[in-house]
C-alpha cells in the first residue's frame, strides 16, 4: 500500500513538471505579431516557482552517491545533486530529475536516492 502511495505521488510530481514544461513552451512565440493574442508570462514572474537559469558548475559526485540517503541529498547544492543523479545513471533531464528527487526526498528522508530514482518512470530517467 505504501509503495502504491509513493508511486502515485511520483506520477503526480512528474506529471506536474511535464505540464508546467508544456505550458511554458507553448506560451512562447517567435512571431512579432501579437495583436489579438495573449502575451506569455515569464516563468520568473510566477511567485514561488523554483526556476533556475544558467549553467551549473561541473562538480564531481560524492563518493557515497550510490548509498546516499535522501536526508544527505537534501543538504547538497543543485550542482552536486545533478552530479549525483548523473552518477546514478540518469541520462537525460538530469536537472529536472534532480529537482523531482529532492521533492520526493522530503517525505522519504531515510530512503536512498538510488531507490527513489528506480521508482521513477523510465521516461523520467
Amino acid at each position: 500500500m505504501f509503495e502504491r502511495t509513493v508511486r502515485r505521488r511520483l506520477i503526480v510530481v512528474v506529471a506536474l513538471f511535464a505540464s508546467l514544461g508544456l505550458v511554458l513552451t507553448s506560451c512562447s512565440s517567435d512571431s512579432d505579431d501579437t495583436a489579438g493574442t495573449s502575451q506569455s508570462v515569464p516563468a520568473s514572474s510566477i511567485p514561488g516557482l523554483p526556476i533556475t537559469t544558467g549553467d551549473l558548475p561541473t562538480v564531481d559526485a560524492p563518493a557515497n552517491s550510490k548509498s546516499m540517503t535522501c536526508r544527505e541529498y537534501r543538504g547538497l547544492d543543485e550542482a552536486t545533486r545533478v552530479a549525483v543523479v548523473k552518477e546514478l545513471g540518469v541520462k537525460q533531464n538530469q536537472r529536472l530529475v534532480a529537482g523531482v528527487v529532492a521533492t520526493m526526498c522530503l517525505n522519504l528522508p531515510d530512503d536512498t536516492v538510488a531507490g527513489i530514482i528506480e521508482r521513477l518512470p523510465e521516461v523520467a530517467r
